[in-house]
């Protein structure tokens, strides 16, 4: 079935192309590309910072994902601010499927351990990836779909991959102070971590479907870490406003809940229309 055949299921938002983008076409240098099995999104920089271009899809078919490589693809294909040539492409993955290791671990001998706990009974079908944090001294263990990886490799000159998971401890780490709860909401789950100055407390991801699956989460990792929830604070980061029925009901339970500051040192044009903790996974990468 082809993509134009399937795009009944496929929701694509409106584009955000920069007056900077406009003028100097030729201004594209790196291309940031967020991949799970219901959302897609793209963002284009320069290499000054600036945000040239965002574009995010998603789909409301279980029986489809973006991690079919024909729908991918077939999207870059429509896109004419995609097909250029970028000096840089870093794709951040979220799978359900991963694990957070010691970066001392030998990767060779547990490479079948996890093929066996991600049940890849076909080596040909899925790579296993490791992503190291050495802010935590810590790996991400992975799977992603061999024919994506290989189609991008293709498609582009340079391609980098990392787990979405990574991405954000990557940058919580090096920049966190104090004692803080992170929440991200991302293509159904919720990612939630917790650091002390730059020690690891706590690092998980849970399937969400309401306001009140989302605050038993958060609640719960304050009462096992015994956490104040008039005193820690809460970072709120994803596609999450302030009236919406999820802030408030953070917002109902802790004090100090806030939404994320800007990921990175990115430059944004005066009629950007996102808030600085949309889309922050694509800032991570």
């Amino acid at each position: 079935m082809s993509i134009s055949q399937r795009a009944n299921s496929i929701i694509s938002g409106t584009p955000y192309v920069s007056k900077r983008l406009q003028e100097n076409p030729e201004d594209l240098q790196e291309l940031r590309i967020f991949i799970s099995r219901n959302q897609l999104q793209f963002l284009i920089t320069d290499n000054n910072s600036n945000v040239l271009y965002l574009h995010p899809f998603e789909t409301m078919d279980a029986n489809i994902s973006f991690f079919d490589t024909d729908i991918f693809l077939g999207i870059i294909d429509q896109a004419d601010s995609l097909n250029k040539k970028f000096v840089r492409v870093n794709a951040g993955i979220f799978s359900g499927q991963f694990s957070l290791v010691p970066a001392s671990v030998n990767e060779e001998n547990l490479k079948p351990l996890f093929e066996n706990i991600f049940q890849l009974n076909n080596r040909d079908s899925a790579t296993l990836q490791f992503d190291r944090i050495r802010e935590l001294d810590a790996s991400v263990v992975y799977p992603i779909p061999a024919a994506l990886v290989n189609n991008m490799q293709q498609r582009f000159q340079s391609v980098s991959f990392t787990h979405t998971i990574a991405a954000y401890l990557r940058h919580f780490a090096a920049y966190n102070e104090g004692t803080t709860v992170y929440a991200v909401l991302l293509s159904g789950y919720v990612q939630l971590f917790c650091l002390s100055g730059k020690k690891l407390l706590f690092s998980n991801s849970f399937r969400v479907k309401s306001s009140d699956d989302f605050i038993y989460y958060v609640l719960a990792v304050f009462q096992t870490l015994n956490l104040s929830k008039d005193e820690t604070p809460l970072a709120l980061y994803g596609e999450i406003v302030s009236d919406s029925n999820l802030y408030q009901s953070a917002n109902k339970y802790v004090r100090t809940v806030s939404a994320g500051k800007t990921i990175g040192h990115w430059k944004f044009e005066d009629d950007y229309p996102f808030p600085a903790h949309f889309y922050s996974t694509l800032y991570s990468l």
